[in-house]
């Protein structure tokens, strides 16, 4: 006789929405990195700072956020969200 597993109907559904709240966490988490990191002279851009909890994303919605985050020809970058959102290999412990 072979062995029989049987998963609960509500498994997948579970584990998505475990899932999901995991991510909202770490993406709150970030959020506070990034306003903490981002460079202030009115506060505008760091107050634009959110996170979408419908997508699961984190950004700015500032005009110049772009411009601040991977800099200009004329003006260097000044990395905020790169660092706050894990992106930067160092935030995790990889070399």
């Amino acid at each position: 006789m072979a062995a029989e597993v049987k998963l609960s109907p509500n498994l997948l559904g579970d584990m998505e929405k475990a899932s999901k709240e995991i991510i909202k966490k770490i993406l709150l988490a970030a959020e506070l990195k990034a306003k903490e990191k981002v460079p202030v002279r009115t506060g505008a851009l760091r107050d634009s700072i959110s996170v979408d909890e419908e997508t699961l994303t984190l950004g700015a919605s500032a005009v110049y956020a772009a411009a601040v985050e991977y800099g200009t020809a004329k003006q260097p970058a000044q990395p905020y969200l790169t660092p706050a959102n894990g992106s930067d290999k160092r935030s995790w412990g990889v070399r």
